[in-house]
C-alpha cells in the first residue's frame, strides 16, 4: 500500500474534514474513553453554535493536509492553495494564499508562519492572512517543513532539503538521500526528517545530514519531538521512536491502519491516519486508539490553547 499516492498525488478529492477535540481528550492516557473540557463549534448544516455532545467533531472543510499553531492561532493548509484560520475552533476563516498548488505542510517559528507544497510553493505570513511567496527555486514537492534554531527546513521530492532564516530566501542543501522525505522536526538542538522506507536524517544546523538507521523499511510519514523522544509514524501502524534522533527502536502502534501524522502537546503524542483513526501515548511507545468521529483519513494535527485539531480528507 503507497499511502504516498493517495496523499500527495491525488487531486480529485475535495471534501475534507476538521476533526476537532478538547486537548485532555486526545492526549489523557488514562483509558480510550473521550474525556475533558467539550469544544463548542458550528454544527455542519446548521449554524447553531453549541457545545459538542462528545469531545470529538467533524466539520465539513477542503481537502487539508496539514495544521499548525502559533500567535494563538490555528492555520491549516490543503488543497488549491487553501489556507484556513481560527482562533477558538469555533469559526474558521479563508484566507488568500495566492497561489493554486496544493499545501502539504505549515509551520510556525520566528514570529513566521511558512506554509510548502506542490512544484516547491513555499509561502510565509507573519500572521496567517497575508500571504507571500518565497523563492524556493526549485520545482520538486515540499511536503515537510520545521523551524528551529533560528532556521526552517524544508523536505520533500527525491530528497530534497532546504533552509531558510525567515522563510523567504531558500538554500539548497545536500540531504545525501534520493528517499522521498514528508516530515521534519527540531528537538535536543537536530533537525530530524523522515520519509520514503523508513528513511531517517539528522542535522545539527539543516545543512549537513546524517542518514540513521530506523529499523523499519516502512514509509515514515510524520515525526514529532516531546518529552525528551522523537516520535515517527507511517505505514500499517509503524511506530519509530529514539531518544537522540540517532539510535531507533520501530514498533507497532497496535494498528494496521497507516499513521499520517503525530504531535507532541505537553504531556503525551497523539497521532492520526487512515480512516480516521486518532490514537494517543504518553511515552511514544505504548498507544490506545480513541475515536475521532472521522471516517475519512487525517492528515495533520496540531493542539495548543487547551484544545487541538486535526485535519484531512
Amino acid at each position: 500500500m503507497q499511502a504516498n499516492t493517495l496523499f500527495k498525488k491525488t487531486g480529485s478529492i475535495v471534501a475534507g474534514s476538521l476533526v476537532i477535540f478538547a486537548a485532555a481528550a486526545i492526549f489523557g492516557c488514562g483509558g480510550g474513553s473521550s474525556s475533558g473540557t467539550a469544544v463548542t463549534t458550528t454544527q455542519p448544516g446548521t449554524g447553531v453554535t453549541a457545545p459538542a455532545p462528545v469531545s470529538y467533531i467533524v466539520k465539513k472543510e477542503n481537502f487539508l493536509n496539514a495544521v499548525t499553531y502559533g500567535r494563538n492561532t490555528y492555520v491549516a493548509v490543503g488543497d488549491g492553495g487553501a489556507v484556513k484560520t481560527s482562533q477558538d475552533l469555533k469559526s474558521w476563516t479563508d484566507r488568500t494564499s495566492g497561489v493554486s498548488a496544493a499545501l502539504f505542510a505549515v509551520a510556525f517559528g520566528n514570529n513566521t508562519f511558512v506554509a510548502v507544497g506542490e512544484g516547491g510553493t513555499t509561502l510565509s505570513s507573519p500572521d496567517a492572512a497575508s500571504w507571500s511567496a518565497g523563492n524556493a527555486a526549485t520545482t520538486e514537492g515540499l511536503y515537510g517543513v520545521a523551524y528551529g534554531n533560528g532556521t526552517f527546513v524544508v523536505a520533500g521530492d527525491n530528497g530534497i532539503i532546504m533552509t531558510s532564516p525567515d522563510g523567504v530566501s531558500w538554500t539548497a542543501r545536500n540531504s545525501g538521500t534520493t528517499s522521498w522525505l514528508y516530515a521534519v522536526t527540531y528537538g535536543k538542538g537536530i533537525f530530524v526528517a523522515v520519509g520514503g522506507d523508513g528513511a531517517v536524517l539528522t542535522s545539527p544546523d539543516g545543512v549537513s545530514w546524517t542518514a540513521r538507521t530506523s529499523g523499519t523499511d516502512n514509509w515514515l510519514f510524520g515525526i514529532a519531538y516531546g518529552d525528551n523522544s522523537f516520535v515517527a509514524v507511517g505505514e500499517y501502524g509503524t511506530i519509530a521512536s529514539s531518544p537522540d534522533g540517532v539510535s531507533w527502536t520501530a514498533g507497532s502502534a497496535g494498528t494496521d491502519s497507516t499513521l499520517m501524522a503525530v504531535v507532541f502537546a505537553g504531556s503525551a503524542f497523539a497521532a492520526v491516519g487512515e480512516n480516521g483513526i486518532m490514537l494517543n501515548s504518553a511515552d511514544g511507545v505504548t498507544w490506545t486508539e480513541k475515536s475521532s468521529g472521522a471516517a475519512s483519513w487525517l492528515y495533520g494535527v496540531a493542539a495548543g490553547a487547551g484544545a487541538g485539531v486535526a485535519v484531512g480528507i
